[in-house]
């Protein structure tokens, strides 16, 4: 069993310290029963290609511990409804009814072709400057 060992070891270093000995032991637990009934299929002890089979199928350990670990959001489902609401105030439109085309060189109004933006007079708009169509603004 070294390399359950290994494996729960590997797995133990991506889990909070407090939490580290209850999950390993469950781990191990179903683990060892999984190889257990491997072997009873089997009619023989498992040799250690078959040991790594059932580690690998179980996943890395690094996704392992992310399963046993507390969901962690860069902005939170409470503040969600006002992280859009600022980005909506900022841009002026929602984002995602803001229609934009990007061509590279300068924002295009989504009812423009590329040759009537490139030939117009005075469409020289920096690559900066978000353009916005009739509808969106209504």
């Amino acid at each position: 069993m070294d390399m359950l060992d290994r494996y729960l070891q590997a797995v133990k270093f991506f889990l909070p310290a407090n939490q580290q000995d209850d999950i390993a032991r469950e781990l191990s637990e179903n683990l060892i029963s999984q190889m257990e009934d491997r072997e009873e299929e089997l009619g023989r002890p498992l040799d250690e290609s078959e040991q790594e089979e059932i580690l690998r199928r179980h996943g890395h350990p690094m996704l392992v511990a992310g399963r046993y670990r507390e969901r962690q959001h860069l902005i939170g489902p409470t503040f969600f409804p006002l992280y859009v609401f600022v980005l909506e105030m900022g841009l002026g439109a929602r984002p995602r009814d803001a229609g934009l085309v990007h061509d590279g060189r300068r924002r295009i109004l989504p009812h423009e072709t590329r040759t009537e933006a490139r030939s117009s007079p005075g469409s020289a708009i920096s690559s900066r400057t978000w353009a916005m169509s009739p509808s969106a603004t209504a």
